[in-house]
């Protein structure tokens, strides 16, 4: 079974078009299509450690997502899509690249310096 999951796993990742856009979806404009690709991409990586060898290549590519997760957190301001992008955030930044990332990014300190930015209560307990 997770002989075949890596096999799908390194087929996904060589499928260059269909890969691209499940990236772009990460900052769709209809928030139920960003909130799917967030969840989507927070089980896939949930379930493999930035250090596992046949995670490799996820882990690298993952990495890139940091920057459209970033974003979401100062263009959704939506609170039915913080939770998502917190959540996302919290996984990516179990790569060490992807955390340092994040953190140099402006984005990211004003809001984790403001206590108020998030007005619903599923947003602030995703944030903390």
């Amino acid at each position: 079974s997770s002989t075949l999951q890596n096999t799908g796993l390194h087929f996904f990742l060589k499928w260059r078009p269909m890969l691209e856009e499940m990236v772009s979806l990460l900052g769709a404009t209809q928030n139920e299509i960003a909130k799917g690709a967030m969840d989507a991409w927070t089980i896939v990586l949930q379930a493999r450690a930035p250090e596992d060898q046949d995670a490799a290549e996820l882990w690298n590519m993952a990495e890139s997502l940091t920057g459209p997760v970033l974003k979401n957190l100062t263009n959704k301001p939506f609170p039915d899509v913080r939770p998502h992008t917190w959540q996302l955030l919290s996984v990516l930044c179990r790569s060490q690249k992807a955390a340092q990332k994040a953190l140099q990014s402006s984005e990211l300190r004003e809001l984790l310096l403001n206590f108020q930015s998030e007005a619903s209560t599923d947003a602030r307990y995703a944030k903390h």
